[in-house]
């Protein structure tokens, strides 16, 4: 396949036709209602709802990935771009009636022939609607829904399956997640070489520890003081025995944050985002002699240390040192063990929506000889908002996941490269292959509105009519009119109604308004600093 094709569809997403309603998830109930606050998470215990049933004694994060969906700590849609998305198709079915709708007739009106007759009609139709979106979902970005979570015990995807198909799991790689094992006896060293992702192999280990500090800065201004950043979401899980109000855990040993085999029979403490607060890495520069910043990582480690200086006096060697050191029970090596676990971008959803084009560009003209003109959709109305919101995962991830990608070839005298670039607009629909797969639910709504168009269509009736009135020499009879000239019958005739049906499809355009995909779009693909431009060829 061309490369330049290649790097297209990777990114054709983005321009999200692919938005996708068509299937709904064995995990689409999983959580949300309620909505979480920024600041609080969903405990243990009688506390976590889903929809509307308690749960207990079961983390209610849904994947270390998405932790807290439809849960977004901006609660605004902002820094979004507009895409045409798909089509939504309404059925509908118009019936007319000959004799009885005569007030829909239009053009020649009904013209004779032989023994039939056809009527022109044109019918004003307007109806509110309501048009549920539920199970729409994010194809591309992003899955945690066919992989291990809090009511999956297993994986659907193979390892090369994420890092290929989605930008999420390729930029994080597969490593370092509170669903699995640190060591995956048979998958450890195959796991570390080729599925770390380019992020974890290329950027510098103090880089990636300041990085995770700040997600803990972030998560702990946002517990404490509102700060409405990121939620305090579960890093990991050790097994072992947590003292009663001390942070100190018997045993903590780091283990997979949902039960499995014989890992349920230890108790397990999760350790949130928080807990790390004073358990961040030392920084180098905040040491001017190597050897004291080695001895105060070894210290973070859980390791005890003392160094040992060589006196000046020692030709050559004199006055450099070495440290000793050696586990240290009473302090705890847990916390650096799982340091890599925290993330190093944000989990968080963003909001967007999907909006239903008043004046929809995509009607169907002409189906089963009915043609529609003046197609509209007003006075709709979402869930409490005039759109439908949508909760777009991995876009603020993807986001940053991309700027931090970027620095790792910054040029030199550059503290920062790849700041997002316009990407051209487009002033009118036209439609592109796009490629889809299995998404993230975007937990839409319902949009309700009011859809009003003209049918204009023809229908063929029976021709009836009285060939001569002999009938009504007949005291008592009269004419019944026929297809045949029509015949004698007792008493009044009735009139024979004839029905006739068209079935209606009404394609109404959409705009989704979708957060932060020209920045990524940028970063990855279009800008002078782009990703992909740097890793093809020219």
């Amino acid at each position: 396949m061309d490369k330049k094709f290649s790097i297209f569809i990777v990114f054709m997403v983005m321009v999200f036709c692919s938005l996708s309603a068509t299937q709904v998830h064995a995990d689409d109930s999983a959580v949300p209602p309620p909505y979480v606050k920024c600041s609080e998470v969903r405990p243990n215990g009688p506390n976590p709802y889903i929809q509307g049933v308690p749960i207990f004694g079961k983390n209610t994060e849904f994947q270390s990935l998405r932790p807290y969906q439809a849960s977004p700590c901006i609660t605004q849609a902002t820094n979004y771009a507009s895409y045409c998305g798909n089509d939504l198709t309404v059925k509908d079915t118009i019936t007319v009636e000959y004799p009885g709708s005569e007030n829909y007739l239009t053009g020649t009106g009904c013209v004779q022939s032989g023994d039939k007759i056809n009527c022109t009609y044109s019918v004003p139709v307007s109806k509110t609607i309501t048009i549920n979106l539920t199970g729409a979902n994010l194809p591309i970005m992003g899955n945690t829904e066919d992989v291990i979570n809090y009511k999956n015990t297993t994986d659907t995807l193979s390892d090369a399956d994420k890092m290929n198909d989605y930008v999420s799991w390729y930029l994080n790689g597969v490593i370092n997640k509170a669903e699995y094992s640190s060591i995956d006896i048979g998958k450890g060293s195959d796991r570390l070489i080729n599925y770390s992702g380019p992020i974890n192999k290329l950027l510098p280990q103090e880089i990636q520890q300041q990085e995770r500090a700040l997600t803990v800065i972030n998560a702990v201004a946002s517990v404490n003081n509102n700060a409405k950043i990121r939620h305090n979401q579960i890093v990991g899980c050790t097994y072992g025995i947590k003292i009663p109000f001390t942070n100190i855990v018997i045993g903590g040993v780091p283990g997979p944050c949902y039960d499995s085999g014989i890992m349920k029979l230890f108790p397990r403490v999760e350790l949130r985002l928080s807990d790390f607060a004073n358990h961040l890495p030392p920084i180098r520069s905040n040491y001017k002699d190597y050897i004291d910043y080695a001895k105060a990582d070894e210290t973070w480690r859980g390791r005890t240390c003392a160094e040992i200086k060589i006196p000046d006096s020692i030709p050559v060697i004199g006055g450099t040192g070495t440290i000793l050191c050696f586990d240290n029970p009473l302090n705890p090596n847990y916390y650096a063990a799982l340091y890599p676990y925290i993330s190093l971008s944000s989990t968080e959803d963003v909001k967007g929506n999907i909006t239903v084009d008043e004046v929809s560009s995509a009607t169907n003209s002409n189906t089963d000889g009915t043609t529609l003109n003046d197609v509209t959709f007003t006075n709709q109305k979402g869930t409490g908002e005039a759109s439908s919101t949508l909760f777009f995962p991995h876009m603020e991830e993807s986001n940053q996941l991309g700027g931090l990608l970027q620095d790792t070839y910054a040029p030199k005298g550059a503290d920062k490269v790849g700041s997002p670039t316009n990407v051209a607009a487009e002033t009118s629909c036209k439609e592109v292959e796009v490629r889809s797969n299995k998404g993230d639910n975007l937990f839409a709504s319902s949009i309700t509105g009011k859809l009003s168009y003209t049918a204009n269509f023809s229908c063929t009736f029976d021709y009836l009519y009285c060939a001569t009135d002999d009938c009504a020499f007949t005291p008592g009879y009269s004419c019944q009119p026929d297809s045949t000239g029509g015949h004698c019958v007792k008493g009044q005739p009735t009139t024979t109604i004839q029905e006739c049906t068209k079935s209606v499809y009404v394609s109404l355009s959409t705009t989704t308004n979708t957060p932060l995909v020209d920045n990524i779009w940028s970063r990855l693909v279009a800008g002078p600093m782009s990703i992909f431009k740097r890793i093809f060829p020219k």
